[in-house]
């Protein structure tokens, strides 16, 4: 019997912790901007001012067929299975630049495909792109 509680105790921990997170880490994805490739978002409850010119997002990228085709012709067979991708990134709102901080890759059944970190490098944004729509919306 003591080691039901023992167990039932141990469920209630590891669950709390595993839904609890998820709770606190609740996304509110945007939509900013389609293209034929995918669509785009961004979790609006989740953009950071880390200074005074230096804010942190997220990015949801949702693949269509399209999408797909040609990311498996661009990194190969390995992302057939491919659904979507999230990914942080940082802006430099005085300097009008961008870095990458990391991208994940999800399948059809939200498994992780993979993950990169990419090298820390601020490049300048095109005002013009989807990063320029993104810019505006979390330096404003």
């Amino acid at each position: 019997m003591q080691s039901f509680v023992k167990l039932g105790v141990i469920f209630f921990i590891f669950g709390f912790a595993i839904f609890g997170h998820e709770e606190m880490r609740a996304e509110d994805w945007k939509l900013f901007k389609k293209t034929e490739d995918a669509k785009f978002y961004y979790d609006k409850k989740d953009v950071t001012h880390l200074s005074k010119s230096i804010v942190k997002a997220w990015i949801k990228q949702v693949y269509t067929k399209k999408g797909v085709a040609d990311m498996v012709n661009l990194i190969g067979p390995h992302y057939e299975n491919l659904s979507y991708s999230i990914n942080s990134l940082e802006f430099d709102c005085g300097g009008e630049l961008m870095r990458f901080l990391s991208m994940t890759y999800y399948s059809k059944n939200g498994d992780v495909m993979d993950l990169e970190n990419p090298p820390d490098k601020w490049e300048s944004i095109p005002m013009d792109s989807m990063f320029g729509v993104l810019f505006k919306k979390a330096c404003k």
